[in-house]
């Protein structure tokens, strides 16, 4: 296993959507295919957010418009990032669009809704773009499995544990 790489995008980088630093590190087309295979699972990402808000990440407007924007440019999150960490959480329920949050006050709790097809549907994408770098980077179609179903099985572990 590769020691683990951590990346945090600065409150300016989020709100002005720019990841010009970050696709310049991170940017695996640029990458020798043998290399690849060392991003699997080391990539931690966090959020350096300077506004004091109660609202998750995946709720704040900016966040969700700038991570859609990073997906289009960079799908390789299901294949880089760290499965310990909550980024690819934060980055699925931004690109949910039927995304409903709905905040009790008594008790206090928090229910995410969303359709399960279109989860699936983003599951699917993740897993074909694993497949697609899992290919380049010469890993076994077992290696290819196994992150793809690690991936799956971290969503909706991470999604249950929403609702609890």
């Amino acid at each position: 296993m590769h020691p683990k790489i951590r990346y945090t995008f600065a409150n300016h980088t989020i709100n002005d959507g720019d990841y010009t630093t970050f696709l310049t590190a991170f940017n695996l087309r640029h990458i020798p295919d043998i290399a690849i295979k060392r991003y699997v699972g080391v990539l931690q990402i966090d959020f350096e957010l300077t506004t004091m808000s109660s609202r998750p990440l995946y709720a704040m407007p900016a966040i969700r418009r700038n991570l859609r924007q990073l997906q289009k440019v960079w799908p390789y999150a299901p294949w880089c990032c760290d499965l310990e960490t909550s980024f690819l959480v934060t980055l699925t329920l931004c690109l949910l669009d039927d995304l409903s949050i709905i905040d009790w006050e008594q008790p206090p709790k928090r229910y995410v809704l969303f359709s399960i097809d279109e989860l699936m549907k983003l599951i699917n994408c993740g897993a074909a773009q694993i497949r697609m770098t899992g290919t380049k980077a010469q890993m076994t179609d077992c290696e290819i499995i196994e992150r793809q179903t690690a991936y799956s099985h971290y969503l909706v572990h991470s999604f249950k544990s929403l609702t609890d």
